[in-house]
Protein backbone atom coordinates (compact mmCIF):
# COMPACT_ATOMS: atom_id res chain seq x y z
CA UNK A 1 0.00 0.00 0.00
CA UNK A 2 1.23 3.41 -1.04
CA UNK A 3 0.34 6.29 1.33
CA UNK A 4 1.04 9.86 -0.65
CA UNK A 5 1.48 12.69 1.66
CA UNK A 6 0.56 16.40 0.62
CA UNK A 7 2.43 18.49 2.62
CA UNK A 8 0.91 22.12 1.71
CA UNK A 9 -2.91 20.40 1.88
CA UNK A 10 -2.05 19.17 5.75
CA UNK A 11 -0.50 22.90 6.06
CA UNK A 12 -3.77 23.86 5.03
CA UNK A 13 -6.06 22.02 6.82
CA UNK A 14 -3.75 22.75 9.81
CA UNK A 15 -4.34 26.52 9.33
CA UNK A 16 -8.10 25.72 8.42
CA UNK A 17 -8.45 23.77 12.25
CA UNK A 18 -6.00 26.75 13.78
CA UNK A 19 -9.35 29.48 12.48
CA UNK A 20 -11.75 27.38 13.76
CA UNK A 21 -9.92 26.92 17.38
CA UNK A 22 -9.61 31.02 17.57
CA UNK A 23 -12.96 31.54 16.32
CA UNK A 24 -14.42 29.17 18.72
CA UNK A 25 -12.69 30.58 21.25
CA UNK A 26 -13.88 34.07 20.65
CA UNK A 27 -17.21 32.78 20.27
CA UNK A 28 -16.79 31.26 23.67
CA UNK A 29 -15.55 33.65 25.41
CA UNK A 30 -18.37 36.32 24.21
CA UNK A 31 -20.81 33.72 25.62
CA UNK A 32 -19.32 33.21 29.02
CA UNK A 33 -19.05 36.85 29.83
CA UNK A 34 -22.78 37.36 28.25
CA UNK A 35 -23.77 34.25 30.81
CA UNK A 36 -22.04 36.42 33.95
CA UNK A 37 -24.30 40.03 33.58
CA UNK A 38 -27.79 37.64 33.92
CA UNK A 39 -28.97 39.27 36.58
CA UNK A 40 -29.78 38.25 40.27
CA UNK A 41 -33.29 38.25 39.95
CA UNK A 42 -32.92 35.36 37.18
CA UNK A 43 -31.91 33.20 39.72
CA UNK A 44 -33.88 30.23 40.92
CA UNK A 45 -33.00 26.24 42.16
CA UNK A 46 -33.40 25.26 38.92
CA UNK A 47 -31.51 27.93 37.24
CA UNK A 48 -28.79 27.16 39.89
CA UNK A 49 -28.67 23.77 38.76
CA UNK A 50 -28.61 24.65 35.27
CA UNK A 51 -26.03 27.02 35.41
CA UNK A 52 -23.43 24.62 36.96
CA UNK A 53 -24.14 22.51 34.38
CA UNK A 54 -23.65 25.29 31.87
CA UNK A 55 -20.13 25.93 33.59
CA UNK A 56 -19.51 21.93 33.11
CA UNK A 57 -20.07 22.26 29.29
CA UNK A 58 -18.73 25.23 29.16
CA UNK A 59 -15.25 23.71 30.82
CA UNK A 60 -15.71 20.92 28.52
CA UNK A 61 -15.41 22.93 24.77
CA UNK A 62 -12.17 24.86 25.98
CA UNK A 63 -10.45 21.78 26.80
CA UNK A 64 -11.93 20.65 23.17
CA UNK A 65 -10.39 23.77 21.91
CA UNK A 66 -7.12 22.95 23.92
CA UNK A 67 -7.00 19.90 22.05
CA UNK A 68 -7.44 21.31 18.82
CA UNK A 69 -4.76 23.90 18.73
CA UNK A 70 -2.59 20.72 20.03
CA UNK A 71 -3.52 19.10 16.69
CA UNK A 72 -3.04 21.86 15.02
CA UNK A 73 0.64 21.89 15.79
CA UNK A 74 1.09 18.08 15.26
CA UNK A 75 -0.08 18.64 11.61
CA UNK A 76 2.20 21.57 11.35
CA UNK A 77 5.30 19.05 12.20
CA UNK A 78 4.27 16.65 10.08
CA UNK A 79 3.69 18.24 7.08
CA UNK A 80 7.21 19.71 7.87
CA UNK A 81 8.21 15.80 8.29
CA UNK A 82 6.89 15.08 5.26
CA UNK A 83 8.57 18.28 3.07
CA UNK A 84 11.80 16.86 4.21
CA UNK A 85 10.92 13.03 3.52
CA UNK A 86 10.27 14.11 -0.25
CA UNK A 87 13.01 16.84 -0.79
CA UNK A 88 15.18 13.64 0.43
CA UNK A 89 13.50 11.11 -1.38
CA UNK A 90 13.69 13.62 -4.78
CA UNK A 91 17.89 14.08 -4.16
CA UNK A 92 18.28 10.62 -3.68
CA UNK A 93 16.36 9.77 -6.77
CA UNK A 94 17.86 12.21 -9.18
CA UNK A 95 21.51 10.18 -7.72
CA UNK A 96 20.49 6.92 -8.63
CA UNK A 97 18.89 7.62 -11.83
CA UNK A 98 21.61 9.10 -12.89
CA UNK A 99 22.92 7.19 -15.62
CA UNK A 100 19.82 6.36 -16.88
CA UNK A 101 17.59 9.63 -16.83
CA UNK A 102 17.74 12.36 -19.59
CA UNK A 103 19.32 14.75 -16.83
CA UNK A 104 22.41 16.17 -18.90
CA UNK A 105 23.99 18.45 -16.39
CA UNK A 106 23.86 19.75 -12.96
CA UNK A 107 24.10 23.42 -11.30
CA UNK A 108 27.67 23.97 -10.38
CA UNK A 109 31.03 25.84 -10.75
CA UNK A 110 32.01 23.32 -13.43
CA UNK A 111 29.66 24.04 -15.57
CA UNK A 112 29.25 27.55 -14.91
CA UNK A 113 32.46 27.76 -16.52
CA UNK A 114 30.99 26.59 -19.87
CA UNK A 115 28.38 29.29 -19.70
CA UNK A 116 29.21 33.05 -19.49
CA UNK A 117 25.81 34.62 -20.29
CA UNK A 118 23.70 35.68 -17.31
CA UNK A 119 26.75 34.39 -14.84
CA UNK A 120 24.88 35.82 -11.98
CA UNK A 121 22.37 33.19 -12.45
CA UNK A 122 24.17 30.70 -10.16
CA UNK A 123 24.59 33.45 -7.27
CA UNK A 124 23.39 33.50 -4.01
CA UNK A 125 20.63 36.28 -4.51
CA UNK A 126 18.39 38.43 -1.67
CA UNK A 127 14.92 40.46 -2.02
CA UNK A 128 12.46 41.28 0.09
CA UNK A 129 8.89 40.45 0.14
CA UNK A 130 5.61 42.04 0.38
CA UNK A 131 5.47 41.47 4.39
CA UNK A 132 8.79 43.29 4.78
CA UNK A 133 10.59 39.94 5.31
CA UNK A 134 14.35 39.35 3.52
CA UNK A 135 15.27 36.79 2.30
CA UNK A 136 18.46 34.87 0.95
CA UNK A 137 18.02 32.59 -2.44
CA UNK A 138 20.63 29.66 -2.86
CA UNK A 139 20.97 27.01 -4.95
CA UNK A 140 21.16 23.49 -3.19
CA UNK A 141 22.22 19.78 -3.75
CA UNK A 142 22.81 21.16 -7.33
CA UNK A 143 18.99 20.45 -7.80
CA UNK A 144 17.24 22.96 -5.35
CA UNK A 145 16.38 26.37 -4.81
CA UNK A 146 16.10 27.11 -1.22
CA UNK A 147 15.14 30.03 0.97
CA UNK A 148 16.19 31.51 4.28
CA UNK A 149 14.68 34.41 6.08
CA UNK A 150 17.58 36.58 7.09
CA UNK A 151 16.63 37.57 10.19
CA UNK A 152 17.71 34.38 11.69
CA UNK A 153 21.18 33.19 10.95
CA UNK A 154 22.07 30.97 8.12
CA UNK A 155 23.04 27.64 9.40
CA UNK A 156 25.78 25.28 8.91
CA UNK A 157 24.69 23.09 6.12
CA UNK A 158 22.71 25.47 4.74
CA UNK A 159 18.83 23.88 4.09
CA UNK A 160 16.95 26.88 3.48
CA UNK A 161 13.24 26.76 4.83
CA UNK A 162 9.52 25.71 3.79
CA UNK A 163 10.20 27.32 0.53
CA UNK A 164 11.65 25.93 -2.29
CA UNK A 165 12.30 24.84 -5.85
CA UNK A 166 13.01 21.46 -7.20
CA UNK A 167 14.18 21.61 -11.14
CA UNK A 168 16.42 19.23 -13.81
CA UNK A 169 18.39 20.32 -16.74
CA UNK A 170 17.52 17.54 -19.57
CA UNK A 171 17.76 17.09 -23.26
CA UNK A 172 14.07 16.17 -25.03
CA UNK A 173 14.32 13.55 -27.95
CA UNK A 174 15.44 16.37 -30.48
CA UNK A 175 18.33 17.03 -28.32
CA UNK A 176 17.57 20.51 -27.11
CA UNK A 177 17.76 20.99 -23.58
CA UNK A 178 15.32 21.94 -21.58
CA UNK A 179 15.03 22.73 -17.71
CA UNK A 180 12.45 20.53 -15.76
CA UNK A 181 10.34 22.26 -12.71
CA UNK A 182 9.16 19.71 -10.57
CA UNK A 183 8.20 21.54 -7.25
CA UNK A 184 7.66 25.30 -6.45
CA UNK A 185 6.70 25.51 -3.00
CA UNK A 186 5.33 28.05 -0.84
CA UNK A 187 3.46 27.25 2.71
CA UNK A 188 -0.63 28.89 2.70
CA UNK A 189 1.29 31.26 5.57
CA UNK A 190 3.78 32.62 3.23
CA UNK A 191 1.80 33.35 0.35
CA UNK A 192 0.65 35.89 -0.87
CA UNK A 193 3.78 37.96 -0.61
CA UNK A 194 5.82 37.56 -3.78
CA UNK A 195 8.06 34.85 -2.33
CA UNK A 196 6.76 32.49 -5.43
CA UNK A 197 7.32 34.54 -8.17
CA UNK A 198 11.05 35.37 -7.10
CA UNK A 199 11.70 32.06 -6.78
CA UNK A 200 10.32 31.38 -10.62
CA UNK A 201 12.46 34.22 -11.53
CA UNK A 202 15.16 33.05 -10.51
CA UNK A 203 14.17 29.55 -12.04
CA UNK A 204 14.25 31.96 -15.26
CA UNK A 205 17.51 33.37 -14.78
CA UNK A 206 19.24 30.24 -14.39
CA UNK A 207 17.52 28.59 -17.08
CA UNK A 208 19.00 31.31 -19.14
CA UNK A 209 22.01 30.98 -17.85
CA UNK A 210 22.24 27.12 -19.43
CA UNK A 211 20.14 28.42 -22.72
CA UNK A 212 17.86 26.25 -22.11
CA UNK A 213 14.74 26.20 -25.30
CA UNK A 214 12.05 25.95 -21.93
CA UNK A 215 10.84 25.66 -18.79
CA UNK A 216 8.41 23.37 -18.56
CA UNK A 217 6.70 21.07 -15.78
CA UNK A 218 3.37 19.36 -14.44
CA UNK A 219 0.54 21.11 -14.87
CA UNK A 220 -1.90 22.22 -12.10
CA UNK A 221 -5.62 20.39 -12.23
CA UNK A 222 -8.03 22.21 -13.91
CA UNK A 223 -9.94 22.76 -10.81
CA UNK A 224 -6.67 24.64 -9.75
CA UNK A 225 -8.05 28.12 -11.14
CA UNK A 226 -5.67 30.35 -8.99
CA UNK A 227 -2.41 28.37 -9.73
CA UNK A 228 -3.07 28.54 -13.27
CA UNK A 229 -3.72 31.72 -13.58
CA UNK A 230 -0.36 32.44 -11.41
CA UNK A 231 1.46 30.63 -14.05
CA UNK A 232 -0.56 32.55 -17.12
CA UNK A 233 0.14 36.36 -15.78
CA UNK A 234 3.77 34.69 -15.70
CA UNK A 235 4.13 34.01 -19.57
CA UNK A 236 3.31 30.23 -19.01
CA UNK A 237 1.15 28.25 -21.21
CA UNK A 238 -0.37 24.85 -21.00
CA UNK A 239 -0.70 21.78 -23.56
CA UNK A 240 -2.05 18.52 -23.36
CA UNK A 241 0.47 15.45 -23.22
CA UNK A 242 -1.29 12.50 -22.80
CA UNK A 243 -4.37 10.70 -23.84
CA UNK A 244 -5.99 10.70 -20.72
CA UNK A 245 -5.66 14.44 -20.76
CA UNK A 246 -2.63 14.94 -18.74
CA UNK A 247 -1.35 18.68 -18.95
CA UNK A 248 2.42 20.12 -18.61
CA UNK A 249 2.60 23.79 -18.04
CA UNK A 250 5.30 25.54 -20.22
CA UNK A 251 7.47 28.38 -21.11
CA UNK A 252 9.65 29.17 -24.16
CA UNK A 253 12.94 30.82 -23.19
Amino acid sequence: MRVHLNPEEIEKYAIDLKIFARQSASNLKRIINKFETIPDRWFDNEFEHRKNEFRYDIRHLQKEIDNINAYHLFLIRKAKSAREYLEHFLASKSVSNQNTSNEIFEISSSNASKNTNNEDALKDETFTDKNGNNWLMRISNSKFLRLHNTRDPIPDGFKGSDCFANFALEKDSAGNSRLRLRDILTPPSLQNAGIGSHMLKKVESIARHFKVTEIYGSAPSQSNSKVRSWYKKRGYSFRVVSASGGEEVYKKI
